[in-house]
């Protein structure tokens, strides 16, 4: 557990349900967007306007040695960003989100 108190979601977390899953259609969109114009640093992922919201996860302490990985966690961070923060899927992912274990 981060000392956010919030999970840092993973590839397993998303069950998709439906071909028009509005989480996944949310995540390529941004991911795609993204990738236009990657980041290559560290330094720049905390400055990129798209990770805003999740900078206080990624420079948890507690990440140890996957914060030097930041950069080639672009995808995850953009998902966690959307599960916690885009207020438009919030009902959609309280209903439907489903946590597998890992």
């Amino acid at each position: 557990v981060l000392s956010t108190n919030h999970t840092v979601y993973n590839l397993a977390s998303v069950f998709a349900r439906s071909p028009q899953n509005p989480l996944l259609i949310e995540w390529l969109k941004r991911t795609r967007n993204y990738f236009e114009d990657p980041c290559n640093t560290i330094e720049q992922v905390l400055k990129h306007p798209e990770f805003a919201r999740v900078v206080p996860f990624m420079k948890d302490k507690q990440l140890g040695k996957v914060y030097d990985m930041t950069p080639y966690l672009a995808t995850l961070w953009i998902l966690t960003d959307i599960i916690w923060f885009h207020e438009p899927l919030q009902d959609f992912l309280t209903q439907n989100l489903h946590i597998l274990p890992t």
